[in-house]
């Protein structure tokens, strides 16, 4: 019978010693703040800087997309005109149609980029 006390208790103490020490109770009402945040993403800054930089690009593409259409659509209304060189007009309207799609095909590439190395970054960043 003092074997079998003595056992149970060398297992209560290794259950013991298995279970450590909880102390999530005590930080539960802890809250990051940016400074946590900047202290965390430091080592990505350089991603970071690049993806603001995509994301400046994109949006001045995006500015330029209704920028070039209404050159075109202004264009447009002056073709009734009857004082334009039409052959002229043709080839400024050719121009300006491929500014637009540069435009919107640039927006579409530096958005994504931009959206991917953030994506990156969070993951990296989400432990």
């Amino acid at each position: 019978i003092q074997a079998q006390n003595k056992n149970d208790k060398n297992s209560q103490m290794n259950d013991k010693k298995c279970q450590g020490k909880n102390d999530i109770s005590s930080i539960s009402g802890y809250k990051a703040g940016w400074t946590d945040l900047l202290g965390i993403s430091a080592p990505d800054s350089h991603l970071i800087l690049i993806a603001f930089i995509f994301l400046i690009a994109a949006a001045l593409a995006q500015i330029a997309v209704p920028h070039f259409t209404g050159i075109i659509l202004d264009s447009l209304v002056q073709t009734g005109d009857e004082t334009i060189d039409k052959l002229s007009w043709e080839k400024e309207f050719r121009k300006t149609v491929w500014k637009l799609i540069i435009a919107s095909v640039c927006a579409g590439v530096f958005a994504g980029i931009r959206g991917s190395i953030f994506t990156v970054v969070g993951g990296r960043i989400n432990i």
